[in-house]
């Protein structure tokens, strides 16, 4: 969810779905990430630790660890199969359920990894959307909820095979154009509404439109009702944490982009469970007694063929490609063998990750090489590279040295993405509108439209007003000020993170 969407989105939205946090609480008009990397492990691990990479250890949804000499999943542990314990700072759930054991933490998303780093070390579950089951799950890690079993037998995704999508946005409301050169289609090929799910016995592609279709965001929010029903949440003095991750909006931003009709029925689909959920907390927590942070992990960018075709329509060209990740490391493999005249099926590059392009430390060993060299022609052929933006070596990043025409507001950004035994010999961002990747849209950088996030937060029916000064409205905010202003408000001790509490009045 890109910070502009609510304000693009307005005049679509009902009262009491996104518009009752201006009512009820408050909405900040300049929020955004300082860190580089946004994407989806980075993001999720900031929002509840209230720490950028550089302390989380999550650099991106995958890396090396060079400490283990292996290459990884964020979430990937090989003992119960998916954990923790890569994210290597407490979440303030960890912090509230140490001081009292009764607080219940759960973390529920579509993504193992969003559910997983929000809800933290020790939680009381953290569940996800198996696609082998077509059903939510959790890993041995976990003790599983009781009623998971129930909530899948009772509402199982298969329930939606054979449903269709259609559009919700009158045309009196002028809602965008539903047919761009550049979007992705769902699995029938089209790319324009309605879009009709397809049987459960076509797997493959009932999972790939099941979860870009607004039924997958529906079905989330029941479980997410389910478990607040299930665990009686708020109903005791110990405070309790819910983290829901709505992983529908990234995977369908990402075949359609943000400038979709598809994604702007998609925000008016959530507006409403938004708002039905809501009440539901009203009718069993009471209206006094919770608050809601809505934020997002990243923003995203315009599909580079959209924005070069509006430019073009309006007799500007505009700067914006595409780069596969795969075109990168033959490049540089080839690159290199020319340079160190080596045979041309040699491989120096081990993985991308982006940002990161991890080296082959047994080839440059074995060639006897200078490793700083090496990283040294790859930094200078990036930096020539068309669509390449930023270029340069982790050890120059450590030691605080970018490149000439870095700001020292990007420096800091770049280095907060940081954590040096997960990180890449070299460190690669596209040129802003270019993208790196094979999605139709994507994010990952540090440019305005990847950082730029909602942060809007609902506070409890007794509290008035929020803020205590309303020109606080227009202060410089980021997602990792929602776990110190959750420690504040619980008065928790939540050291050494990035963020900084939001000076808001939560009452008692």
């Amino acid at each position: 969810m890109r910070g502009d969407y609510f304000e693009s989105n307005r005049r679509l939205l009902r009262r009491d779905g996104f518009r009752r946090f201006e009512a009820q609480g408050v909405i900040f008009e300049n929020s955004s990430y300082k860190h580089a990397n946004n994407i989806t492990g980075p993001g999720h691990a900031a929002l509840l630790t209230g720490c950028y990479p550089h302390k989380s250890g999550i650099t991106g949804n995958e890396f090396c660890d060079l400490r283990l000499d292996s290459c990884m999943y964020c979430v990937q542990d090989n003992s119960v199969g998916f954990s923790p314990r890569n994210l290597e700072v407490s979440t303030v759930g960890d912090v509230l359920r140490k001081r009292d054991p009764k607080c219940k933490v759960f973390g529920i998303s579509m993504k193992d990894r969003a559910a997983i780093l929000m809800a933290g070390k020790n939680p009381s579950g953290a569940i996800w959307f198996d696609a082998a089951s077509l059903a939510y799950t959790t890993s041995a890690y976990y003790k599983r909820p009781v009623w998971l079993t129930a909530f899948n037998a009772t509402q199982p995704s298969s329930a939606y095979a054979g449903r269709t999508w259609t559009t919700s946005i009158a045309d009196s409301l002028y809602p965008r154009i539903d047919d761009q050169v550049g979007e992705g289609t769902f699995s029938t090929g089209r790319r324009t509404f309605p879009y009709t799910m397809p049987p459960v016995a076509n797997r493959d592609a009932f999972v790939a439109d099941f979860v870009r279709s607004p039924f997958s965001a529906e079905q989330l929010f029941s479980l997410a009702t389910f478990c607040v029903d299930q665990e009686k949440l708020g109903k005791d003095k110990s405070p309790d944490l819910l983290c829901v991750g709505i992983s529908t909006t990234d995977a369908l931003g990402h075949s359609f982009g943000p400038d979709s009709r598809e994604v702007q029925e998609m925000y008016i689909k959530c507006d409403s469970l938004v708002a039905v959920f809501l009440h539901h907390l009203d009718s069993t927590v009471g209206p006094s007694n919770y608050a809601v942070f809505v934020t997002s992990d990243h923003g995203v960018a315009p599909i580079p063929e959209i924005i070069r075709n509006q430019g073009a329509a309006q007799g500007v060209t505009v700067d914006a490609g595409r780069i596969r990740e795969s075109q990168l490391k033959s490049e540089l493999n080839a690159m290199l063998n020319a340079r160190y005249k080596s045979d041309t099926t040699e491989e120096w590059v081990r993985e991308i990750f982006e940002p990161s392009i991890f080296l082959r430390y047994d080839q440059i060993q074995r060639k006897a090489l200078s490793y700083d060299a090496v990283v040294n022609a790859c930094v200078e052929y990036l930096r020539a590279r068309e669509g390449i933006g930023i270029a340069l070596s982790k050890n120059d990043l450590v030691r605080g040295k970018c490149p000439p025409d870095c700001s020292p507001e990007l420096c800091e950004w770049l280095r907060n993405s940081c954590y040096p035994n997960r990180y890449g010999d070299v460190v690669v961002y596209p040129k802003m509108y270019w993208i790196i990747g094979g999605a139709q849209a994507t994010h990952g950088t540090p440019y305005v439209y990847d950082r730029m996030v909602p942060m809007m937060i609902l506070l409890p029916a007794s509290v008035n007003g929020g803020l205590t000064n309303k020109r606080d409205i227009f202060r410089n905010v980021s997602p990792v000020d929602i776990a110190p202003t959750i420690a504040a408000w619980w008065q928790l001790r939540l050291p050494n993170v990035d963020g900084t509490a939001l000076p808001l009045d939560c009452g008692k």
